[in-house]
């Protein structure tokens, strides 16, 4: 479950033992799931949407869900977690909740990101799409999204109705169409 590298460079050091520690839990037990994320996510800083789906999973391991007793002001201690949780990381709660949306993103999207193509600010902002306003600007204006303005994501976003978000598209869609004629 974890020490992998470190048998590697045993192995490498022509090592034939190495100490270990073998813990009580069933391989596939949450807590089994926790130790292995405390363990490795530091090491998937490369790939912000590895990052994403771990922390993701951290989050759920916690028994942190959405909503919550928002009229009475009372916490239920979910904002804790989430604070312990980005203290972990060493990132502010603000970017460990941009890093969970990212999560949201459609798949071609979340490529972009991996390929380094897409900043992670940028699919945070598209991340508040609903998934068909996703589906739709990545169909009119495909890889072209990476050219987009974070505040222009955002403006859409902010329309009264999706009309405007819309209307943005076609004409990105008409500008591209020109630009490939």
């Amino acid at each position: 479950m974890d020490g992998f590298h470190r048998w590697q460079i045993a192995q490498a050091l022509g090592w034939e033992r190495i100490a270990v520690e073998v813990l009580p839990y069933p391989p596939d037990s949450d807590e089994a799931q926790r130790i292995f994320l405390e363990s490795n996510i530091g090491s998937v800083h490369d790939d912000p949407m590895v990052q994403a789906r771990l922390l993701q999973e951290r989050v759920r391991l916690a028994g942190i869900q959405r909503g919550g007793d928002h009229k009475s002001g009372k916490s239920n201690g979910q904002n804790d977690l989430l604070k312990n949780i980005a203290a972990r990381e060493g990132m502010s709660e603000s970017t460990l909740k941009r890093t969970l949306n990212l999560n949201k993103l459609i798949l071609p999207f979340q490529d972009l990101i991996r390929a380094g193509t897409l900043g992670t600010s940028h699919g945070a902002a598209l991340a508040t799409m609903t998934v068909d306003q996703q589906q739709a600007l990545y169909e009119a204006i495909g890889n072209s999204v990476t050219t987009l303005k974070v505040t222009d994501i955002q403006q859409a976003k902010k329309a009264p109705d999706t009309s405007a978000l819309a209307a943005q598209i076609a004409a990105l869609a008409a500008e591209r169409d020109a630009l490939q004629s």
